[in-house]
C-alpha cells in the first residue's frame, strides 16, 4: 500500500495547475524509483482528493491494527 500512496502523491504533483509547480520527468522518475521521497502535495490540491487519501490511510491503518490484533 505504501507504493500506491507514493504513486498517488507523485501523480498529484504532476497535475498541478501551474506548470512551474510540476516536477521534471527526472524528478518524477526518481520519486517513483524511491531514490528521493515525494513530499506532500501543496495545500491547493483539490479537497476531495486530499479527503480520499486521508480516508484511505485511516482505513488501511485500522485494517493493519485489526490484522495484528487477530494474529496474537
Amino acid at each position: 500500500m505504501k507504493m500506491v500512496e507514493s504513486f498517488i502523491t507523485v501523480a498529484l504533483w504532476c497535475i498541478q495547475d501551474k506548470p512551474t509547480m510540476r516536477p521534471t520527468m527526472l524528478k518524477v522518475n526518481r520519486m517513483l524509483d524511491g531514490a528521493i521521497e515525494a513530499p506532500q502535495p501543496p495545500l491547493n490540491t483539490p479537497a476531495f482528493i486530499v479527503t480520499a487519501l486521508r480516508c484511505h490511510k485511516l482505513i488501511n491503518d485500522k485494517q493493519q491494527a485489526a490484522f495484528f490484533q487477530n494474529s496474537l
